[in-house]
């Protein structure tokens, strides 16, 4: 995913898009996952929590009009 079609998904994700919030989550998925893996696998409860603070995280997250190309 190129730097502009990223921040385009981010702005709208602000703005509360949700199929943009769910590409953004699906890119990130994989780091999710392996933030969440210990010895014994994933944990699924953290995973969970990681996802939740990446949305909430996001929702709250502002880019200076300067910044977006």
């Amino acid at each position: 995913m190129t730097n502009e079609i990223f921040v385009g998904l981010l702005v709208r994700a602000i703005d509360g898009d949700s199929e943009a919030m769910s590409l953004i989550l699906q890119e990130y998925d994989p780091l999710f996952r392996r933030l969440a893996t210990a010895e014994s696998g994933l944990d699924e409860d953290c995973y969970q929590y990681i996802r939740l603070r990446a949305f909430e995280m996001t929702r709250r997250f502002r880019i200076p009009p300067e910044k977006i190309f």
